[in-house]
């Protein structure tokens, strides 16, 4: 089996063979989570000190957002065939708000997971999420005993810019030794 990329060289089949699998995995993954986000309310206004209420944010359902096509939201039954349709909306009757609404309000303290940057699970997330093995390391490194043993004590000087130029030493002693 020839061997196109640069992190295969040198690996053994099985290898090759896991590699192959987490890959299809990860596919699999990402289109699961794109599926999912059709189903994700948008914001549409955030809460902040310029809104009426900092406390509440204002949300739309993903009809309205253009996401997918439902019954309950006219206006979502124009978008093409292709979209992927609410089977079995409630009936306008029985409906919760935010199938009769164009926005609803949820409180602040309710969304607390939906705080993040990147929707869980997409590539922005993944990306940001796998700098944290880097940063994880170099707090490491900083800390351990054998190198720069940064920890509670470890200067002697009194004062948050005495600090701070202290700890700004060590990390370009840490970066000079890395390379």
């Amino acid at each position: 089996m020839p061997r196109t990329r640069k992190a295969e060289k040198g690996a053994t089949p099985a290898e090759v063979a896991e590699h192959k699998r987490a890959t299809r995995e990860l596919a699999e993954f990402k289109a699961k989570i794109a599926e999912r986000q059709t189903w994700a309310f948008q914001r549409v206004a955030t809460a902040g000190p310029t809104s009426k209420d900092p406390a509440k944010e204002r949300w739309q359902c993903p009809a309205q957002a253009g996401k997918r096509r439902c019954e309950n939201c006219p206006m979502s039954m124009r978008f093409p065939a292709e979209f992927p349709v609410v089977a079995n909306p409630p009936a306008a009757a029985t409906a919760p708000a935010f199938c009769t609404q164009r926005t609803v309000t949820i409180p602040r303290k309710a969304l607390a997971k939906r705080g993040q940057r990147h929707y869980w699970g997409s590539d922005g997330w993944i990306a940001s999420f796998n700098r944290r093995t880097h940063v994880e390391g170099a707090f490491g490194n900083l800390k351990n005993p054998s190198t720069e043993n940064v920890r509670r004590g470890w200067c002697r000087v009194v004062g948050i810019v005495k600090t701070s130029i202290f700890t700004a030493c060590a990390v370009a002693a840490s970066n000079i030794r890395k390379l």
